[in-house]
């Protein structure tokens, strides 16, 4: 029984609607910023509790361009670790949405890393509000967002019609 299936056999239904797209990224924005929050707090309790001032002094001290160098940091950690593990993010969890390939196989590192880089382009948290949903972080790497239930139910409606087609055969 195939557990995959192209997702360009598919009508577009099963790609993720804009509208949660756009909540994937409004939840995933709020969590990256939480992370950077949380970061900095723990240098300051370091600092204030534990007298360990190193921490706190990288945070404390850096200029825009070193804000603008941690949060990218922080946003290639989250991404790459929550989709290459699980193929979503949070946000994907709460929206039930995945990340897959063409064929519905599980995305490789390398191309989730490829995926992540792709989300520091200027504007892509809003790319994937024109045709078809599919945002610049997708299409350069090959990527899907689909909705679970419906990509599930059309892999579990292809499999079943093989089987029949199996049972005629014989």
């Amino acid at each position: 029984m195939n557990s995959t299936i192209d997702v360009t056999d598919l009508s577009q239904d099963v790609l993720a609607a804009k509208h949660l797209r756009f909540i994937n990224y409004l939840i995933d924005q709020a969590l990256n910023y939480g992370v950077g929050y949380i970061i900095g707090l723990l240098a300051g309790l370091m600092y204030t509790h534990l007298n360990i001032a190193g921490p706190y002094e990288l945070v404390a001290n850096m200029g825009p361009i070193g804000q603008f160098v941690f949060g990218h940091l922080i946003l290639l950690f989250y991404y790459f670790i929550f989709e290459t593990t699980t193929q979503r993010s949070p946000a994907k969890f709460i929206t039930g949405t995945k990340v897959i390939m063409a064929d519905g196989t599980k995305p490789s590192a390398g191309t989730i890393l490829k995926r992540t880089f792709c989300r520091m382009i200027p504007f892509n948290g809003l790319s994937f509000l024109g045709e078809l949903g599919k945002g610049w972080h997708d299409r350069f790497s090959d990527t899907y967002v689909v909705n679970v239930k419906i990509y599930d139910e059309a892999v579990r409606l292809k499999s079943t019609f093989e089987e029949i087609g199996l049972e005629v055969k014989e």
